[in-house]
């Protein structure tokens, strides 16, 4: 998500003229996503109207943030903390009917029927943003008949219209746990949380536990809701994130190193390694290769290339370990020599640069024209950050990303 503050009308017009003749016609753009960035553009230009000033400050968030188009015009960074799960169970059905918080099959969980109607209110919703609840669910028998399904909650949305949350309905669905996912309306603003009545012959248990509202489309690893950030630090890190020396690898073919700690999760990754040789290279005799075990199973992400190998892909959230590969797949004689290891945030790998130890930060610090990372020590937490924005460093990175997808 990015918001933005304002620029200079003669900037606005200059950007939007430097995306046109690159793409041609703006209202048709193909790429969804480029479509999205360079909306973002235009958008600013209507602020300019009313305000005046020098440089735009857009808002970035993620659990991992990449800035690579910052203004080399010194000024103050800002960072901010928040909770990726927006909700606690013990405060969202709090008031329902016949609410109890007890232990349900050693799982931590709140016990109510759907009988009542109250409002959650404790929840700022974004506008037309999307979100995804998920939890596990019991249903028991609390008098026949019960073969209703069960009422979680309501999402209301500004235009009137709702989204009720039901879990169940057959009496073969009782005393079974099951996990249940549910994202909101496309386009919608929400309001607020309510609970509309439809049966109160079941008690509904929910796992405390596994219970998340998070923004976005997609269902992430549960992370517990936090409240406390003060022990919480925030570590800003170069492009590249992890420290490998050049390897000279004489007579092991798949030499393995861990990055379980600093690999980002649910977020574009890019592995990125030279290769020189004694002996001839061609592109698929060695590659790069990322693995990662989930619920025990161990999957990968491969990356070939002539000189340079590259793998890009994400590795999800509940990943337990993660480590990477360097593969020599034919046997050859002679020394497998990497070099310029690189692993970094988004879909493209850039050019090598050597690793940087990361420092500390606080709510503000000072500015670099470099591409940094910033990246929590604790997960669950979604940062925030303004900067100065460098507008001509954006628009080259927009006719690139335009350029890879074949413009319009």
């Amino acid at each position: 998500m990015t918001d933005y503050a304002v620029m200079p009308k003669a900037d606005y017009v200059a950007a939007c003229d430097a995306i046109r003749e690159k793409t041609g016609d703006t209202e048709v753009i193909k790429s969804g996503e480029i479509a999205n960035k360079i909306n973002d553009v235009y958008s600013v230009g209507q602020l300019s109207l009313v305000k005046e000033s020098k440089y735009i400050y857009p808002t970035v968030s993620g659990e991992v943030i990449r800035i690579d188009d910052m203004s080399a015009v010194p000024h103050k960074v800002s960072v901010s903390k928040r909770s990726k799960n927006l909700a606690l169970a013990t405060e969202v059905f709090k008031n329902t009917s016949n609410y109890s918080e007890l232990v349900e099959d050693e799982r931590n969980c709140v016990r109510f029927v759907d009988a009542g109607d109250p409002k959650y209110t404790g929840i700022h919703f974004k506008e037309k943003t999307q979100y995804t609840l998920s939890f596990w669910y019991k249903r028991t028998k609390r008098m026949d008949p019960c073969d209703y399904g069960t009422r979680v909650l309501t999402f209301y949305y500004a235009d009137g219209t709702r989204s009720i949350i039901s879990v169940g309905g057959g009496y073969d669905d009782v005393d079974t746990w099951r996990q249940y996912t549910f994202t909101t309306s496309g386009g919608g603003t929400i309001t607020h949380i309510g609970f509309d009545s439809v049966s109160y012959k079941t008690w509904l248990y929910i796992d405390v536990d596994t219970f998340q509202l998070e923004e976005g489309a997609t269902q992430t690893a549960y992370t517990p809701y936090i409240t406390d950030f003060s022990g919480i630090e925030v570590y800003r890190y170069g492009k590249n994130l992890i420290n490998m020396p050049d390897n000279l690898n004489e007579n092991t073919q798949q030499p393995t190193y861990d990055i379980t700690d600093i690999c980002p999760r649910d977020v574009t990754i890019s592995l990125s390694a030279t290769l020189a040789r004694e002996v001839s290279a061609g592109e698929y005799d060695k590659r790069v290769r990322i693995n990662y075990v989930v619920d025990g199973t161990t999957k990968y992400i491969f990356g070939y290339g002539e000189e340079r190998s590259v793998a890009t892909g994400i590795v999800p959230s509940n990943a337990t370990s993660v480590s990477f590969t360097y593969q020599k797949l034919i046997n050859t004689d002679g020394a497998l020599y990497w070099k310029d290891t690189q692993l970094e945030i988004g879909t493209v790998a850039t050019d090598y640069e050597p690793y940087k130890e990361p420092v500390e930060v606080g709510e503000t610090f000072d500015s670099t024209p470099n591409t940094i990372t910033l990246i929590p020590d604790t997960s669950g937490v979604i940062l925030e950050c303004q900067y100065c924005r460098d507008i001509d460093k954006y628009i080259d990175s927009l006719n690139v990303a335009v350029a890879m997808t074949g413009g319009v």
